[in-house]
């Protein structure tokens, strides 16, 4: 009888050995993928533009974007796209973050308007869900807080 419960702890052991193995190296938003309750805060929207929708512009370096890969995905995507084709991608809080310090060092406070990538033009814009997080994180970081750091871009399409 005291072999029974010792197989199911095996079992359960090598079960939990090769999850933590197939999750070594993964992101934390990777991770948080694979809960089917995970609920991303923040919310990117990436449109393929013509260039003259607005006077906010800022270009992008492509070193800059290369660091962040959650932001070159999307943009290598509608690379060449039609304009109005869209990418609406859910982002956690930290890449939320990242992404906003980077558009706010590179472009000054305003995150949402039109950026030049590899020559291509991109209407871009961060929606933070938790807006009061989000203020906070830029009053930390510098003084970059308001509400024009989440504002998002808005097209008619």
């Amino acid at each position: 009888m005291a072999e029974a419960p010792l197989s199911r702890r095996r079992l359960l052991a090598v079960g939990a050995t090769a999850t933590l193995g197939a999750l070594a190296g993964c992101t934390d938003e990777e991770v948080a993928r694979l809960n089917p309750f995970w609920d991303a805060p923040i919310t990117m929207k990436v449109i393929a533009a013509s260039g003259d929708e607005t006077e906010t512009t800022c270009t992008l370096d492509a070193d800059e974007v290369d660091d962040i890969p959650e932001l070159k995905r999307p943009l290598q995507r509608l690379s060449g796209a039609e304009d109005g084709r869209r990418i609406v991608k859910r982002l956690t809080t930290g890449t939320g973050q990242e992404i906003s310090n980077m558009l706010t060092r590179k472009c000054g406070d305003s995150i949402g308007g039109l950026y030049q990538y590899e020559g291509e033009w991109f209407l871009m814009g961060l929606t933070f869900e938790a807006q009061e997080d989000h203020q906070q994180h830029h009053e930390e970081q510098g003084g970059h807080g308001g509400t024009e750091t989440a504002t998002p871009t808005e097209t008619a399409n």
